[in-house]
This record gives C-alpha cells, sequence and structure tokens, in this order.
C-alpha cells in the first residue's frame, strides 16, 4: 500500500525560497504530491530474463500454492486464494514488504443480483461518493498468462473450497461449450492483478468483483494492493442508490465500433451501454472527445514521466504576462470533457496537481481546498491512500506555491 510520504512533492523550483523573503518567517511546507505514487511494487521486483526460452522454463516449473500462508492466529478471518506461481515468484511474493497483511472487509454498500436476460450485476445499495471503497475481497484464484492451459488449471480450482468452488462455477462463461469450462470462466471474468517476478498481468477471478459488468463509461475502476493480496473496487464517479456499478472491460478511447468489436470478439456481447447507444451523430463528437482526451492526457503523462517535472505550470509561473486563469481554464476543459464521456484521463493526478497549484499560487485557499479534496478522493480510489492531499486540503497557505504568483507580480509591480 502507497503512503502519502512515497508521492513526489512538487516543488516550484528556485521560487520556493523567493517566498520566504515575503512570508516574514520559516514556514513549515506542505508538500503538493507530484505525479503518482512512487512504485513500491517495482522496487520489489526481481529482474526477469523474458526470452522464449525463460518463459518455456518457468512453464516448467510451476507450483500450486495457497495465499496468503495461512495464519493459525486468524483461522477464521483469512480468506484465501489458489494460485498457480511459476520460477521464483512465490520467493519474491514472500519477500515483498508488508505481504501479507490482513485487512477489514468494508462495510458493504452493494449486492449482486440478477438481470432479466443478461444474468448478473452489482448494484449500489445506497449512495456511494467518488473514492468511496465498493468492495475488497482476496480472488478465489490468481494465475499468469503463461501457466499451463489445461491439466493444471483445473487442479487449481479442485483446490478451491467447496463454497469457493460453487461461486467460481457459478460465474460466467461466454467461451461456449467448446472451451474447457474452467478456462472459459477465467477467461471471462479475470480482472488484472500484479505479481512480483512477473512482468506482465496476471489473472485474478473474484467471487464478487468479476460480477462487475462493463459500460464504456465505467463508474468503478478496479485496483490491486501486493502486499494485503485483495483486489478492491473504488467509486470514480458519484453512484446512487439502486444504480449498477460498471468497470470497463477495454479501451476506453477507442472510438465506438472499435469497442464493440472488441467485446462482441472477447466477451460476445454486443456494447448497448449509454455511449455506445448515443444517437450516430452524438456517438461521432463522442469518439471525437475520446481521441482528444487519450492524446492530451496521454502525451501529458508521457512528459511528466520524463523529467517528475510539470512544464506547463512551471512555464505559466515565469511568465507573467500569460492570463492568472490559463492553466485553469485547460484543465477544466478536460474535466468537462472526461465529464462528458465519464472518463477518467491517463494523467488526471496531473490536472489536479495543475489546479491546486495554480490556485495556491494566486493564494486562492477556497479553490485550493476544493481541488485539494477531489484529488484525495480520486486517490483513494486509484491507490488506496490520499497520498499527501489531505494534508493540501487542510492547510494550502503551508504549500511552497501559496502566493507565489501574488508575490513575483508584486515584485515586478504588475499585480492590482
Amino acid at each position: 500500500m502507497t503512503t502519502p510520504s512515497q508521492s513526489r512533492p512538487i516543488s516550484p523550483g528556485i521560487y520556493a525560497d523567493f517566498s520566504h523573503l515575503f512570508s516574514g518567517g520559516a514556514t513549515a511546507f506542505v508538500e503538493i504530491p507530484n505525479g503518482p505514487p512512487r512504485n513500491l511494487e517495482a522496487e520489489y521486483w526481481p529482474s526477469i530474463d523474458e526470452t522464449p526460452e525463460k518463459l518455456e522454463e518457468m512453464k516448467e516449473t510451476f507450483t500450486f500454492t495457497t495465499l496468503p500462508p495461512y495464519d493459525p492466529d486468524h483461522p477464521d478471518e483469512w480468506p484465501v486464494t489458489e494460485a498457480i506461481l511459476m520460477g521464483d515468484m512465490e520467493e519474491a511474493l514472500l519477500a515483498f514488504p508488508g505481504f501479507p497483511t490482513s485487512f477489514e472487509p468494508p462495510p458493504k454498500k452493494h449486492e449482486v443480483r440478477p438481470i432479466p436476460g443478461i444474468g448478473y450485476g452489482m448494484f449500489a445499495t445506497e449512495d456511494i461518493a467518488v473514492g468511496d471503497l465498493i468492495i475488497r475481497e482476496r480472488p478465489l484464484v490468481i494465475l499468469t498468462p503463461i501457466a499451463p492451459v489445461v491439466a493444471p488449471r483445473l487442479v487449481l480450482v479442485e483446490r478451491l473450497t467447496d463454497e469457493n468452488r460453487e461461486a467460481f462455477f457459478a460465474l460466467h462463461n461466454c467461451k461456449g461449450p467448446d472451451l474447457d469450462p474452467v478456462i472459459g470462466i477465467i477467461n471471462t471474468n479475470a480482472v488484472h492483478a500484479t505479481l512480483p517476478g512477473f512482468k506482465g498481468p496476471c489473472a485474478a477471478v473474484c467471487k464478487e468483483i468479476s460480477r462487475a459488468n462493463h459500460s464504456c463509461s465505467p463508474n468503478a475502476l478496479f485496483s490491486w494492493d501486493i502486499a494485503s493480496f485483495s483486489e478492491s473496487l473504488h467509486a470514480i464517479w458519484p453512484i446512487a442508490k439502486g444504480e449498477q456499478i460498471y468497470v470497463c472491460y477495454g479501451d476506453q478511447y477507442a472510438p465506438r465500433d472499435t469497442r464493440r468489436e472488441f467485446l462482441l470478439r472477447r466477451y460476445k456481447f454486443h456494447c448497448k451501454c449509454y455511449s455506445c447507444g448515443l444517437p450516430d451523430a452524438d456517438s461521432r463528437r463522442s469518439d471525437t472527445r475520446r481521441a482528444i482526451l487519450e492524446k492530451s492526457t496521454r502525451q501529458d503523462a508521457i512528459d511528466f514521466a520524463k523529467t517528475y517535472s510539470d512544464t506547463v505550470v512551471h512555464k505559466w509561473l515565469h511568465d507573467l504576462s500569460a492570463p492568472d486563469d490559463a492553466v485553469i481554464k485547460r484543465c477544466k476543459a478536460l474535466f468537462k470533457m472526461m465529464g462528458d464521456e465519464r472518463l477518467l484521463g491517463y494523467s488526471l493526478w496531473l490536472q489536479y496537481q495543475r489546479i491546486c497549484a495554480v490556485y495556491c499560487a494566486l493564494g486562492d485557499a477556497e479553490n485550493a481546498r476544493e481541488w485539494a479534496q477531489k484529488a484525495a478522493a480520486w486517490s483513494r480510489s486509484r491507490y488506496h491512500d490520499d497520498c499527501g492531499w489531505d494534508a493540501v486540503a487542510r492547510a494550502p497557505q503551508n504549500t511552497a506555491w501559496w502566493t507565489l504568483r501574488v508575490l513575483l507580480k508584486k515584485a515586478m509591480n504588475m499585480w492590482p
């Protein structure tokens, strides 16, 4: 699990000390988080030679294991997962910091119930706010994509408890009778997970999270935590009581026809979600917005990853002739498009970071606090933690950015 201290602070650079000249004394600055949290998982990822020969060797060294290891002190509070691991994966997992961490399942805010003509779906039993944890559970099974295809996977399911095996076979199988039902259920219901010792996605099948249906404009997001060995579902948009909880199964930025073709080929259904059901003219406009969002937010993320520095805000800070709201308008335009499409861009964290830093630089505590609170809610939905944003929301005036734009303009006799 990531903690706020594992986020990088965003610094206004050489002007951080400049502000002290006007502040009248030293201040215990609060750090504005700079980018997504540091990837703790990657630091404990053993180097792996992913040549075809190495992958074939790993296939020959698979083992069945029950995870997390049984805890005799908590025999009734330790839901476990059956796994197929290969190579040194189990050793790497047992060495991962904090593994295994126990957790308390959250108060239930959902129910799984049948939907005529469709199967089952997950529904909110109360109003759910952005960032709220909907469910957290350990998977029934987890395995890598290169796990041997049939016999070992059958053994994997046979290792389940009677209750979990019944839950596994109750899941939907969209693959039909031509494929072994165990493989069909895994391929239909697997969600993304990662494990040390394997640089690639793993497949986790869950009792309830796998029941969440698809929408190209989802209101919830999966997240995986290695330390607790659990999959979580958080709200990324407000969900009203009685509303169905949706996740996205594919590329939400692709045009409607491309999305539908993928879903029909992979999951055997013709998508009729809100976005796919738009009239053709509105759908073309939707495709355009999604293309803009993909290009803009993906490029932001790529540019930021090169230096972990946001050139957009720094250029605005240096260019005192630029409108004070130039960056805010750009970010809010992207947020509006995200709202229209009910999507979250690749670099959503960067838009929050920019808006909060700009409002702090302008000395606008009310708006800085509002956007820091939004960033905290989103961070919880993605990283299980506020990542430092709660501290910013409590005291935006204690950030190194506070009134920096105002002070610089006053120094240049440009502030009214």
